[in-house]
């Protein structure tokens, strides 16, 4: 074993870099969205990334930064390094330890050093600043990738030089650095590869410019097509590699090959074959032992034969040494005359010439940057939440471009906020109550929203609706009343709506008001919920439902992976709690039922009161603390809200605590989950961990969970990854525990789970409201092909019935999304007389935010998560 390891040791290292460059290469290819399973062969995800505008402009920012940082930093770094090998020792130490400070510096500490650097000079955040960033750490690279090589430079070739006549200049130009040229070389390289590649500092110096790494890394669901991007890179540096190394290779053998010709000590391949072959020939002949006559005969008739061709072989090579040789004393010859006619002109073509490509190049990739990089509106939303289609659609029909950024937490976005100016953004509910408490928000204007287009209508909710008291009225079609509508706004400004739709006497208003391509209005259950998010400011008396306009909504959903071990460790948590129940009621329980032609699914039914008011499914969010002790693979969002809302559900019935105390009694409990490693806190990657089936209990959002279940376009998700269960839809459900009281006869302290929304807000200076209120418009009228794209449910009800629509009548058309109506619908609840989920948020509740308490949340959060690492 010792023997073969010494012997082997270098191939496993090799694989250990290589076999994830070769699986890469392998799923750029793989016919289905999983970035697991491999289904088969495709190409279809390289014509995929030809689509992405998005990911096309972040390379195009990548490669103009990294290319202006290179050029610069190399220029700074080969001068300083020449500058340094002239210093004494003490001042090189004394430098060269400053310089390898952001070498050896973590990348969080250089970023934030920068970035507060550039708020103090007053600088506009974007490409400059960019720019600058990637200088500072690429000069260092090139400092001491140069400086070696400068060493080993004879002083005496410098002291020749300058004693021979040579100026300063000249002895930098002729001798310096011709000889440094391949350590040059290769610090622009390291140099371009450090800028491409790096995340850290970008992600905080770049603004609203995101190059490559940053858009990764906020994307909601890393699609295949990340995976052909780098095939081509892989592609591209190969190409290079082995075009620079032939040509070296060409280069010294051609070299080799003049000077044996001009020496005459050349011999060809041909001619050395030819006597070797009659040295064999007279050997055999001469031999002593050969005594057949005719045999020496064939022999000398081959002699005869292989002389020949050795004859003709010499003249050959002759003729070919004297015509090498002929232009040889041409070329010279020429090069004599150019060197006396044209002096200047054979001295400086070459770097005329490098000047000149270098020069077209940086002025073609600045020309394409600039291109892209000019906007009339710059968007700031979640990634994968606006199609290209929807994005290209809106870009062309009123002629503007759209800077697209995208962010991976309501925090990023709030940061991003000091240095970057957005027109657009989507944050979540809270982070709208706390943007709009400090100005940074402009109320939206109905009048404008609605002008865009007169054949669509945004209705203008009450910012007064109560649903506690008005009840969750969410009927297929339902009526628009004067709860639900600011009458008093459509009274004063559009009383042909109002008379229309709103004040029909009674009767139920014409189709129209419910075609979700002309009228759209938000969703009773989440209107009460935003209504009860206030600004958060003491002097504005508001909801956030004044400054936003929903885009999606959802629910945080325990997601169960329908195996058989699975499924008894749910019925048995279900038998222990039946013996809690009295037995005038039904039981709790876990059924299989049909779902689809191919597929099953597993039920867990509720439990109503004897007064059919108040009910429960007997699971506790406590089900996640179980199962990581039983050694169940458990995966949890990991935003910090969501986090501590299971901890607060389970110990007190509330969305988030309200209190220190309750806060640390939550961070106890999620800290004692935490521990056990088969517990992981994943991002959106969680998406593709279930669906590709590497978990047993999830914590996720109810779209991701459909996602993940579903795949894209009925392909990947766990339906197809043959995982142990797949056979079954994900088991996607909301613990609703409670305790039954007998003297009530109802269920009390029932848990619930936390329902979201991120909502379109425009920044009070905004210099182009006119055109983010079109944007809006524009997006909200394509809701249908953004939820059934991201799987989150849409706010408006008309979208809602179109997408779960059972077909209750010949001619209807199917709702998209009818097979996971109960995953689809927030918080959802069966209504027997629709035949269809509803939504009942009673049972939950928004994040609302929550002043100073949230900073304590975030800290102890930040421990939450040190710990776990």
């Amino acid at each position: 074993m010792r023997n073969f390891l010494k012997c082997s040791y270098m191939g496993i290292i090799l694989l250990f870099i290589y076999v994830p460059i070769v699986i890469l290469i392998l799923f750029s290819f793989n016919n289905s969205d999983s970035m697991g399973i491999f289904t088969g062969f495709s190409d279809r995800w390289y014509h995929e990334l030809s689509q992405q505008q998005s990911f096309l402009q972040s390379i195009i920012i990548s490669v103009f930064t990294a290319v202006i940082a290179t050029l610069v930093s190399t220029i700074l770094g080969t001068l300083a390094a020449i500058g340094l090998s002239r210093a004494r020792k003490v001042t090189q130490k004394i430098t060269l330890s400053i310089t390898n400070i952001p070498l050896i510096n973590a990348d969080i500490i250089t970023a934030v050093s920068l970035i507060m650097l550039f708020i103090a000079l007053g600088a506009k955040f974007g490409f400059l600043t960019l720019v600058l960033a990637h200088i500072s750490f690429d000069v260092p690279y090139v400092i001491i990738t140069v400086l070696p090589r400068l060493r080993k430079i004879d002083p005496r070739l410098i002291e020749a030089s300058l004693d021979l006549g040579a100026k300063p200049s000249q002895t930098l130009w002729k001798i310096i650095l011709p000889i440094l040229k391949p350590a040059i070389i290769s610090a622009a390289a390291i140099a371009f590869a450090m800028s491409f590649d790096d995340f850290i500092i970008s992600y905080f110096t770049g603004g609203d410019d995101v190059n490559v790494a940053t858009f990764i890394y906020t994307m909601k669901r890393i699609k295949p097509f990340v995976n052909a991007f780098g095939t081509i890179c892989i592609a591209i540096i190969g190409f290079v590699i082995i075009g620079w190394n032939g040509w070296n290779i060409y280069k010294a053998s051609h070299e080799k090959f003049r000077k044996e010709m001009l020496k005459g000590t050349y011999k060809d391949k041909t001619m050395l074959r030819y006597e070797m072959r009659l040295a064999m020939l007279y050997h055999s002949l001469n031999n002593q032992t050969l005594t057949y006559e005719k045999v020496k005969e064939r022999l000398r008739t081959k002699i005869i034969y292989w002389e020949d061709k050795y004859a003709k072989g010499l003249a050959w090579a002759k003729n070919k040494k004297n015509n090498f040789i002929l232009k040889e004393e041409r070329r010279e010859t020429i090069s004599e005359i150019s060197r006396n006619k044209f002096r200047w002109f054979m001295k400086t073509w070459k770097p005329i010439t490098l000047v000149i490509i270098c020069a077209g190049s940086i002025s073609l990739l600045t020309g394409v940057y600039i291109t892209n990089n000019i906007y009339d509106l710059v968007v700031a939303n979640w990634s994968g939440y606006i199609t290209d289609s929807v994005l290209n659609g809106f870009q062309q029909k009123y002629h503007v471009k759209v800077k697209y950024v995208v962010y991976d937490s309501n925090e990023t976005l709030y940061n991003k906020l000091y240095t970057t100016k957005y027109d657009v953004m989507v944050p979540s509910d809270y982070m709208v109550a706390k943007l709009g408490g400090q100005g940074d928000l402009a109320k939206i204007n109905y009048i404008k929203l609605n002008a865009v287009d007169p054949n669509f209508h945004l209705v203008k909710p009450n910012p007064n609706f109560d649903s506690k008291i008005a009840g969750y009225d969410v009927r297929f079609n339902q009526w628009f009343n004067d709860k639900n509508v600011d009458v008093n706004y459509y009274q004063n400004n559009d009383i042909q709506f109002y008379n229309t739709c709103i004040n029909t006497n009674d009767k139920k208003p014409p189709a129209s008001c419910f075609d979700k391509n002309k009228i759209v209005m938000v969703n009773n259950g989440l209107l009460g919920i935003q209504n009860k998010n206030k600004i958060a400011s003491p002097t504005i008396n508001a909801s956030i439902t004044d400054y936003n306009i929903p885009l999606f909504w959802g629910d945080m959903s325990l997601v169960i992976r329908p195996s058989a071990d699975n499924i008894a460790f749910i019925r048995n948590i279900l038998n222990e709690e039946n013996k809690n129940l009295p037995g005038t009621i039904a039981k709790f329980g876990i059924s299989e039922q049909a779902w689809t032609a191919d597929r099953q699914q597993y039920v867990i039914n509720d439990v109503y009161d004897p007064k059919n008011v108040t009910y429960s499914n007997g699971i506790s969010w406590d089900i996640l603390w179980k199962a990581a002790q039983a050694g169940k693979k458990v995966l949890l969002n990991n935003d910090y809200k969501n986090l501590f809302m299971i901890a607060s559900e389970k110990n007190r019935q509330q969305v988030l605590p309200t209190t220190q105390q309750e806060v640390d009694k939550d961070f106890n409990d999620l800290k004692t989950l935490l521990k056990y490693n088969n517990v992981a806190l994943k991002n959106d990657e969680i998406i593709n961990d279930v669906g590709d089936g590497r978990f047993d209990f999830a914590f996720m959002y109810n779209g991701d969970a459909i996602a993940a279940d579903a795949g894209d376009n009925g392909e990947g998700g766990f339906a197809n990854s043959g995982q142990v269960g797949s056979d079954h839809k994900l088991l996607i459900t909301h613990p609703r525990f409670a305790k039954y009281n007998a003297i009530q006869q109802k269920f009390t302290n029932i848990e619930g789970t936390n329902i979201w929304s991120d909502n379109f807000v425009i920044a009070k200076n905004s210099r182009h409201q006119d055109l983010a209120y079109k944007f809006i418009n524009y997006v909200i009228q394509h809701q249908s092909e953004l939820t059934e794209n991201a799987g989150y449910t849409s706010p408006y009800q008309q979208v809602m019935d179109y997408e779960i629509n059972p077909v209750v009548k010949p001619g209807d058309e199917l709702g998209p999304m009818l097979d996971y109506n109960r995953e689809y619908v927030p918080v959802s609840k069966w209504d027997s007389t629709l035949n269809n989920y509803v939504s009942d948020p009673i049972a939950a509740d928004g994040p609302f935010y929550n002043g100073s308490l949230d900073d304590y949340l975030v800290n102890k959060y930040n421990i939450l998560i040190a710990s776990k690492n």
